[in-house]
Formats: structure tokens, sequence, C-alpha cells
């Protein structure tokens, strides 16, 4: 935030609540659709505007990974004619997104030398999405050893499938497992171990 407010000024991010409307108000201009608001929400922050998508082209091409609703050309043409419109309101309102705020510095940084910090250490990188790693690249692309990711695979929940490597953040061996869990204290282990003994116990009668 104070980044993008140094280099653009203050910025206003739109609310679920605006996109929702806007999403509503383009869907009610396409005929014979069938697509529902969460789907259309759901495309919208898990594809377009994740990736920053900004063209025809760059939809139609687009490999929506973990998205489970298969979609036919004419379908993606529906959608983004959608797409087009809520863009449109955003721009016509000043209004930007998380990803478009990530976007917006990632392509600053790719055309200076200077960076704002040296080093960064992410925590909860199972976390992040394609903005976030995105800026992040771009923002450690001056040292070899300039990013530093810490994170748990197990507790990815929300976040969308994607390849860290096609973005450029390749840790193939350079990264550990940790196998020892230094989190849990005893008490804890023994209050889980006597709730899965009755939990087994039930499960038994």
């Amino acid at each position: 935030m104070e980044l993008f407010a140094k280099l653009f000024g203050a910025p206003q991010i739109a609310s679920i609540v605006e996109m929702k409307l806007f999403l509503n108000e383009a869907l009610r201009t396409v005929r014979e659709q069938r697509f529902s608001q969460s789907f259309l929400l759901g495309e919208w922050t898990d594809v377009v505007d994740a990736w920053q998508l900004k063209t025809w082209d760059t939809y139609r091409d687009v490999a929506r990974r973990g998205r489970k609703t298969r979609l036919g050309s004419k379908q993606r043409e529906q959608l983004w004619t959608i797409f087009e419109q809520v863009r449109a309101k955003l721009d016509q309102r000043g209004l930007v997104t998380w990803p478009e705020i990530f976007g917006r510095i990632t392509e600053h940084l790719s055309r200076v030398q200077d960076r704002p910090f040296d080093f960064a250490v992410i925590d909860e990188a199972q976390d992040m999405g394609i903005a976030e790693v995105r800026f992040l690249k771009a923002l450690g692309s001056t040292r070899a050893d300039g990013l530093f990711f810490t994170g748990d695979l197990g507790q990815r929940i929300f976040q969308q499938p994607f390849s860290w490597k096609s973005l450029g953040v390749d840790v193939r061996g350079r990264s550990h497992t940790l196998r020892i869990n230094y989190r849990t204290s005893h008490q804890i282990r023994s209050h889980a171990d006597r709730l899965l003994c009755i939990a087994c116990g039930r499960r038994r009668h």
C-alpha cells in the first residue's frame, strides 16, 4: 500500500459489494447465459483479476487451473463481454483491486534498477496469489538470495493452484522440508491424543 501510494497516489480499493454490483449490472446485458453470481465472482477473482488479464486474447488462452467448471469458446466470449464492462466501471470510478495494486508496482519495478528492499522474508507463503508472487519476483530479481519463503501446504485452503516456476520463482533444489514440529507443546499433543482415543472408541461402538 505504501509503495503504491508513493508511486501512483493513495488507492481506492473496490469492495466486494461494489464488485458484485458491477458483475450483476454487466450480467444483465448478456443474453442466453446461465452464469451465477458466485461463479462470476470466482472467475473474476481467481482468473481474470488474479492474472490481470486485460484483453480477450489473454482470457481466451489462459489455463483456468483449479476452476471446476469447464468453458467452451462461446461461454468465454460471453464472460469476457461481462468482464470488459467490469473493468470499464472500475476505471470510470477510479477504483483498483489488490491484484492490480501488485501488478502496477511489479510493472514499475521491471523498468527501474533500484529496489525498495534488499531482501524479503515471506511467512505463510502458501497463501500467496499470482499477483503477489509476480511482485516478489520483481522485488528480488537483482539478488540470487533476495527472497526467503516459509509455509505449510497443508494449511492451503482458499488459494487456487498455480505454478511458481511459470512466474519465475523456482525453488527446486533450494527448498527444505521441516519434519519436526516445534510448535505443538506436550500439553496440546496429549489433549489431542485423548480426543482421538474418544473418537476411536465411539466408532467401535
